[in-house]
């Protein structure tokens, strides 16, 4: 193209004495007034790798009022890198009357100037023109920079240089579009400090299956299991009886029947059975009488349900029908009697009524506040004997991240299962172990919608991939004053911007490849 453009000036330099007479006929030729600075500029300007072509774009702009009617400014796009170049269509910008010889010697068919393309910059016509072009891609290309030589045209065919603007150094590749990095937010989270628990108060349990002679209500110790399962409540009264801080305060006994029989009588038998285990353990034990609470539950029916429903019975359903209808509990006992000839009855009368006829003991003690140091030992022994704020000022005394460290939360959110600062600190433990099970577990087990619970499940949320729930939840915390959700909120923010960028170019480089490819 440089040689084409060169040809034509050439050639037309060679006959201008020739249509020298066209001024008679046709009026001036194009003439050399000097150009007034800013008479043109350029913008919008695109120098882009497209598939298989290089894309040229600019939109040349003219100021009629600085451009005189005789001027003509030439404008040669370029790609030159080091001795490879490549010239573009040329445009040359034409007063009104420099516009007019143009047009007469394109009559004779010559390309004054070599230009390809005449503007007209008179006052009727517009004041700019979008250039557009597209070149086959070379290798060579991808150093090459985007020129534009600006010349003064001169009435012997010749032009003088006027500047050279770089519109563009480097090619944009739009076959591909970097792919961000993945944004890590920083999420914040805080330990809750537990409150002082000024008196520790305390209970422990034990199921006794203890057996009774038929409508007998007397301890007999060495009948069936009862030695064995005896020595569960005594075990439960030795082990606080020697613990030097825990103080008894009350003793609870709760005693079941099972259904067989009438509901009054199986009332009396649970209220005579638990008393006897009272005694039994008052003579024993030698503790006050105002220590004790002795109560019949009468029939266990809610147990019996359970039991069936968890059991593989014959004709378990039918079963499960008459326990949870609303007949009176006698009536009841007499239709699972009588229930498919007796055989389910009988069955559940030897497996699961012997379930039903316990003694639930509790006893209810308070303990001593301990010193860190103490309390280190005694969590190895009897974690439920120290408060969630002693436990949290031992996990103070380790490395953050550590295993004694972990170990504390874990066991303060199995000591104290219904604690919501207890499932709070464990699930930031695990957000830091990055254990989304684990903290999903306990986060579900929190009843109080806190600021630091909304917090909290953002950054589950986020560990889950879920930014928009996670983006919710912060939003939430925030208005209900978390400062740590205000830079959590900002943070999810820019990561769901960057997953956005992410996509929109994997999404673009993967088009482009197909566009390739075809």
């Amino acid at each position: 193209m440089n040689t084409l453009r060169a040809q034509k000036g050439k050639l037309f330099s060679r006959v201008f004495l020739l249509l020298f007479f066209s001024i008679f006929l046709f009026g001036a030729p194009i003439a050399t007034a000097q150009t007034s600075p800013g008479a043109i500029r350029i913008e919008q300007k695109t120098y882009a790798l497209e598939v298989d072509s290089v894309y040229i774009q600019m939109d040349i702009f003219y100021d009629k009022t600085k451009l005189k009617s005789t001027t003509s400014v030439l404008l040669i796009p370029e790609i030159k890198s080091g001795s490879r170049s490549l010239e573009l269509p040329a445009v040359i910008v034409c007063g009104s009357n420099a516009y007019k010889s143009f047009k007469r010697m394109s009559a004779f068919g010559y390309t004054p100037y070599g230009a390809d393309i005449a503007l007209d910059a008179s006052g009727k016509n517009p004041n700019s023109y979008s250039y557009k072009v597209a070149v086959r891609y070379e290798s060579w290309m991808d150093d090459a920079e985007f020129t534009l030589k600006e010349e003064q045209c001169h009435c012997n065919g010749e032009s003088v240089p006027l500047a050279l603007e770089i519109l563009a150094k480097d090619l944009e590749n739009r076959n591909h579009k970097d792919v961000p990095e993945r944004y890590e937010p920083r999420l914040s989270y805080s330990y809750i400090i537990p409150e002082v628990e000024e008196v520790k108060r305390r209970s422990e349990y034990v199921t006794a299956y203890l057996n009774f002679y038929t409508g007998k209500w007397d301890i007999v110790t060495n009948y069936r299991d009862n030695a064995r399962e005896l020595d569960k409540i005594y075990n439960l009264i030795e082990s606080l009886r020697s613990d030097s801080d825990a103080t008894v305060t009350g003793i609870i006994v709760e005693g079941y029947a099972s259904p067989e029989g009438t509901a009054a009588s199986n009332q009396t038998l649970s209220e005579r059975r638990a008393e006897a285990v009272k005694n039994h353990v008052k003579s024993l034990y030698r503790y006050n009488d105002s220590f004790f609470t002795s109560k019949g539950m009468g029939e266990d029916w809610i147990t019996l349900d359970s039991l069936v429903s968890k059991s593989q019975v014959d004709h378990k359903y039918e079963l499960l029908s008459i326990i949870r209808n609303d007949e009176p509990t006698d009536i009841r006992d007499r239709q699972l009697v009588s229930l498919a000839g007796g055989a389910p009855y009988r069955q559940i009368l030897n497996e699961l009524y012997p379930l039903l006829r316990r003694v639930e003991y509790k006893m209810d003690y308070t303990v001593l506040p301990f010193t860190v140091e103490k309390g280190k030992e005694v969590i190895k022994t009897r974690p439920s004997s120290l408060s969630l704020n002693e436990m949290f000022l031992i996990s103070q005394t380790y490395v953050s991240g550590s295993k004694e460290f972990n170990d504390l939360f874990e066991i303060a959110a199995k000591v104290f299962p219904q604690s919501d600062v207890a499932n709070l600190n464990a699930s930031i433990n695990a957000f830091a172990r990055n254990d989304v099970q684990a903290a999903s577990g306990y986060m579900s087990k929190i009843t109080n919608q806190s600021p630091v619970y909304y917090n909290n499940m953002g950054v589950l949320s986020y560990l889950q991939g879920y930014l928009t729930e996670s983006a919710d939840y912060f939003a939430k915390a925030k208005a209900a004053g978390s400062t740590e959700a205000v830079e959590n909120s900002a943070e999810v923010e820019r990561v769901i911007s960057n997953r956005k960028a992410i996509d929109e170019a994997t999404r673009y480089n993967e088009m482009m490849k197909a566009r390739q490819n075809r």
